[in-house]
């Protein structure tokens, strides 16, 4: 029969691997099987690529024969039971080169027809891809990698399940702390009971297995790390738990019960001397690979927390504080050196670790997560702020320049992060290296006009760029003449050569920096405000403009309290106004900001009453400014104010001056007609 794509043989019936068959020569029967898988497996990886795939896509048993070999197969971290025969050794090999040839003949991308097959007949899993990893990470570490970096690339689906598998990871591990922890409480009592000790003898195992097989894939797999973490420290606060407070306890009840069941306690005991570096080189590689390594970002599709978020600088130093802070809890059963976070510090090196990617921006913290992260890990010094200034000031006097600008620009950035480096230093350069005065010129928003043809997201030139650059602040307190300006800022640039008595000194010395960097994490604490006192204080501010800069007591409005000439006032006509019959309420009985209370003076007569001098003011709108405004037009004196705001409402349409007298009638009101003054001033529609 024709090998083509529209005839293919029947599908061979393939048999699966059980536990039994490991036993190897000792077992003749089983020995027969394993050499039939093999021989059967050699013959699917000569056939032609369609009738390889044909098998794939049809033949059931084929997917459980592979699927028993990596449930059953001994791992090579097991207790060896002799030596395995050839045919164990040549069926180890064509299932790896089995697996091979399907990832590397499923094609390019995840489109693919043979890609499809792949993840919808479950050819490949997680579990699989775990197992995988557990046979042949410890003796083909360079093979695992190529083949599991592969799979990832034609496959991107096997990426998501990775970070489905996480949390369910994470809660097996905890079910099995708990039976554990309660298998060793139940010793404690009753050292005599075997089946307690079974079942901690299990639950030791598959913490052992688990372990190292998750550190043999994330060996040949660093992305993986990111993913099963997804950003939070769970599987990290149940190894410490494990390391840190089970391991002993355990050790413990084991010695105990030893005495009645001296083999088993024995195994029990071995394998917990295996655990304990395994949970410490499984939490190395997770901190390291999640948080401290530039590892590749998984390509994931439709990835659930909405981006790449997750793997983003900023989120890898939450997950490394909170993984951090996890493993430095106090435990009751481990102290010293023998605890999880010491063991990393002392045998990986994750102080120096933290510190080389916080300075390469893998990490991103601000200077109070850096300083606690310093008095975790027991290196403060070479953290957060007395990093930086034993820094700068150990740094020569050109680096000493470059360190202070970088130190000018985080002040910025603190406040405004928005902006880009190579915009602040401009800005820095047209202030005379004030950061204060930038800050301010940002939030006002009133730009020089250097500054605005400038991109605002511009970036720092490199170091030794020629061309275009900021002249930094150098240590005799001047610009470098030497160094290139920006073209757009000559101007600045010549004024910031000029020395300013009224300007900060624009060089930072190292002790100024040190002083600097000491009480930044300080003045964060006390200048630390809850949303509820910013709303507050936004609040009371916005009231407090409304209040009047005169120097009336306000202790006399009760005295007056049926006074009306601050009604008459708003409404912009007192002139021969008659006064209501009883005080005026507004609705709600709240008084709306920017109307006078009642019963105080006229503004223009508390300005004759003061006897100050006329000051210069600007309206618009109707409104009096005691500022320039754009679009305002300047007056002399109070008096002139008065006028063009009264000017500003007679333009306006609708009910101005005269109240509801119609348009119609003004020339009789000006005529003395009875009543309209006193229509003037009421507020009620009706017909005078």
């Amino acid at each position: 029969m024709e090998n083509g794509v529209g005839q293919h043989q029947a599908p061979r019936r393939y048999l699966s691997y059980l536990p039994q068959d490991n036993s190897g020569l000792a077992d003749p029967q089983s020995e027969q099987v394993v050499q039939t898988i093999s021989n059967d497996l050699a013959e699917l990886l000569s056939s032609p690529i369609a009738e390889f795939w044909h098998s794939v896509a049809t033949a059931d048993s084929l997917i459980a024969c592979l699927d028993s070999y990596l449930r059953f197969a001994r791992r090579p971290f097991d207790e060896p039971q002799g030596f395995p025969s050839d045919a164990h050794l040549q069926l180890s090999r064509r299932v790896f080169a089995t697996f091979s040839r399907l990832i590397t003949t499923a094609g390019t991308s995840a489109r693919s027809q043979n890609a499809q097959i792949l993840y919808d007949r479950w050819v490949l899993d997680v579990p699989k891809l775990l197992d995988l990893a557990a046979i042949y990470g410890p003796d083909n570490a360079k093979l695992l990698q190529q083949l599991l970096q592969q799979v990832f690339k034609v496959q991107p689906l096997y990426a998501r399940d990775v970070w489905d598998t996480g949390p369910t990871l994470t809660s097996n591990l905890q079910d099995v702390l708990q039976t554990c922890q309660q298998a060793s409480d139940g010793l404690k009592q009753d050292g005599r009971n075997t089946r307690l000790l079974t079942g901690l003898s299990d639950g030791v195992q598959y913490m052992r297995d688990l372990c190292m097989t998750l550190c043999y894939f994330l060996q040949a797999y660093p992305s993986g790390a990111q993913l099963l973490l997804q950003g939070q420290a769970s599987m990290v606060t149940q190894l410490t738990s494990l390391h840190d407070d089970l391991v002993p306890q355990m050790a413990r009840a084991v010695t105990s019960a030893s005495q009645h069941s001296q083999l088993q306690a024995a195994q029990v005991l071995h394998h917990l001397r295996h655990l304990i570096p395994a949970s410490q080189k499984l939490t190395h590689l997770l901190v390291s690979q999640a948080c401290l390594q530039a590892s590749p970002v998984p390509q994931l599709t439709r990835p659930p927390w909405g981006g790449g978020q997750a793997f983003s600088p900023a989120a890898k130093g939450e997950l490394l504080m909170a993984a951090v802070m996890a493993m430095a809890q106090p435990s009751q059963h481990t102290q010293g050196s023998a605890t999880l976070l010491n063991a990393l510090l002392s045998s990986f090196g994750l102080a120096a670790a933290a510190q080389s990617a916080i300075a390469k921006g893998t990490v991103q913290m601000d200077i109070d997560q850096q300083d606690y992260l310093g008095v975790l890990l027991g290196d403060p010094s070479s953290f957060g702020s007395e990093a930086g200034s034993s820094a700068l000031a150990a740094a020569p006097a050109g680096q000493q320049s470059q360190q202070a600008l970088q130190t000018y620009i985080g002040q910025i950035k603190e406040v405004m992060p928005n902006f880009g480096d190579g915009f602040l230093a401009a800005a820095l350069q047209h202030f005379s290296y004030n950061s204060e005065r930038v800050i301010h010129t940002l939030l006002e928003g009133d730009l020089p006009p250097e500054l605005k043809g400038l991109d605002p997201q511009m970036p720092l030139p490199a170091a030794g760029t020629t061309g275009r650059g900021v002249a930094q602040p150098s240590s005799n307190g001047k610009t470098a003449a030497s160094e290139a300006k920006w073209s757009d800022l000559a101007v600045a640039a010549a004024a910031a050569d000029k020395p300013s008595s009224g300007s900060a000194n624009p060089s930072l010395t190292a002790q100024q920096a040190a002083r600097r960097s000491a009480h930044k994490a300080t003045s964060k604490m006390l200048d630390a405000r809850s949303e509820a006192e910013k709303a507050a204080q936004l609040q009371f501010a916005d009231a407090a403009q409304w209040e009047y800069e005169d120097e009336y007591d306000d202790s006399y409005d009760d005295l007056a309290p049926f006074g009306n000439d601050g009604i008459a006032d708003a409404e912009g006509d007192d002139e021969g106004g008659t006064a209501h019959p009883g005080p005026f309420t507004w609705p709600g009985g709240a008084k709306p900001p920017g109307f006078p209370t009642p019963g105080r003076p006229p503004a223009g007569q508390q300005q004759q009453q003061k006897g100050s001098k006329p000051s210069k003011q600007w309206v618009l709108d109707g409104r009096i400014y005691n500022y320039k405004k754009e679009g305002a037009v300047e007056v002399r004196s109070q008096a002139e104010a008065q006028q063009a705001v009264q000017a500003a409402a007679d333009a306006v349409h609708g009910l101005g001056r005269g109240g509801n007298v119609p348009q119609a009638l003004p020339q009789a009101a000006h005529a003395g007609a009875p009543g309209t003054a006193a229509c003037a001033t009421q507020y009620t529609i009706s017909p005078c």
